[in-house]
This record gives structure tokens, C-alpha cells and sequence, in this order.
């Protein structure tokens, strides 16, 4: 592959990133959805980063940042609360 600038990419409606986290890995791709190219769709492609962890939530249950597990993090009431202001 080569390196293509974000700018042509998001013109396009496709890019294609890697990534080498702790809990997601390999190469992923940005998609635009035609039918709302305000939605994009996050798939990961077919490479070693996509046989381990099959399931990071299931393999890797604890955040990176806080060590808790989603149910601490939901249970926690001082924890934030995320909104998105989009209309589902």
C-alpha cells in the first residue's frame, strides 16, 4: 500500500489505518455509508490483529485507563455519561 493524505481519504469515504494498541491491533478500515455519508462504518480487515483477542471486551475485560471492567465503570456514580446529541 502507500500512504494516502486523511483530506483524500475522507473525500473518498475510505480509509484505511493500523493500529498496535493493548486491545485492538492490525489494520482497520473507515468506511462511508452511502446511504447517510454522515455515518461511517469501522470494519476490521483480515490480518494477524484480527485472530487474537477474538473479543477484547471478553479477553480483555478491564480499561486500559481506569483497570475497571464496564460493569465497575456502570456501577461507579460518579463516573461521566457519555451523549452524543444524535437523534436515533
Amino acid at each position: 500500500g502507500r500512504l494516502v493524505p486523511l483530506a483524500s481519504g475522507m473525500e473518498k469515504g475510505h480509509i484505511d489505518f493500523w493500529l498496535q494498541g493493548k486491545k485492538l491491533n492490525g489494520g482497520w478500515s473507515l468506511l462511508r455509508m452511502s446511504a447517510n455519508p454522515k455515518q461511517w462504518l469501522l470494519v476490521k480487515m483480515q490480518d494477524a490483529g484480527a485472530l487474537f483477542p477474538p473479543d477484547p471486551v471478553e479477553s480483555r475485560p478491564k480499561s486500559v485507563l481506569s483497570q475497571r471492567t464496564m460493569q465497575q465503570i456502570a456501577d461507579d456514580k460518579k463516573s461521566k455519561i457519555w451523549h452524543s446529541n444524535h437523534a436515533t
